[in-house]
């Protein structure tokens, strides 16, 4: 059998046996998507599913992880402000309790390592500083054996969600009209008339929420923003 080619730019048309344009010819190319897998990110285990918790990103205080369940983004405050884990928003670092690269498993000044919120590195302790280190391609850390081995072996991403308390309603409670419901999921809305404060829903409730001192709500970005770049305007 002799294999023949089309013409630059045209496509052969297996009805009409011949080469003709693409809208023409009646030929379809499929492409063959490949598979994606996600990283299982330590940071999230334990968190109930349907609820948003906010985590802090190790070695990094400008970054924080946001985890709705078993899922996980990565985050980033604004630029120079530091997340507040016991707040749940971007802060001063004055005030964030993060102390920057400092990671406070490293303290004693030995070498020693951890695990990462993503099976594929590991925080590596040395001379009182945390450095992210990366396992080779294909290999996740395991924080039993202190060592990157095949996912397979290892116990990160493997560990089965705590599954916590439910909270039980009063059977006159109804939730906020402006809340969704049913939903654990966090969300955040403007106050109107102050830019400092911002409403959360949580389960079904709304709470009125404080920016920290001289920051502004940014209700693009959905975290405590500098003013002039908040996007809030009083009134």
């Amino acid at each position: 059998m002799e294999v023949h080619q089309c013409p630059d730019g045209l496509w052969f048309n297996a009805n009409k046996k011949q080469c003709q344009t693409p809208a023409e010819s009646g030929c379809t190319v499929t492409t063959e998507v490949s598979p994606t897998w996600t990283t299982p990110i330590e940071a999230c285990w334990g968190v109930r599913p349907s609820q948003t918790i906010l985590r802090p990103y190790p070695g990094d205080c400008n970054r924080f992880i946001e985890c709705y369940g078993a899922q996980s983004t990565v985050m980033v405050c604004p630029p120079h402000l530091y997340f507040n884990e016991v707040r749940q928003l971007c802060d001063w670092p004055s005030e964030s309790g993060c102390d920057g690269d400092d990671d406070p498993r490293c303290v004693d000044g030995t070498t020693s390592y951890w695990p990462h919120p993503e099976c594929t590195k590991y925080i590596e302790c040395y001379q009182g500083q945390g450095y992210t280190m990366e396992c080779p391609s294909g290999l996740y850390f395991d924080p039993e054996d202190i060592m990157c081995e095949d996912p397979s072996q290892s116990s990160c991403g493997h560990t089965e969600p705590t599954i916590g308390p439910t909270t039980t309603k009063d059977s006159n409670w109804t939730p906020d009209p402006i809340c969704p419901w049913p939903s654990n999921e966090r969300y955040l809305f403007p106050y109107p008339g102050d830019c400092t404060k911002f409403w959360e829903c949580a389960e079904g409730e709304r709470v009125a929420m404080d920016c920290p001192d001289n920051l502004w709500f940014n209700p693009i970005l959905l975290v405590c923003d500098y003013p002039y770049q908040s996007g809030c305007i009083y009134g």
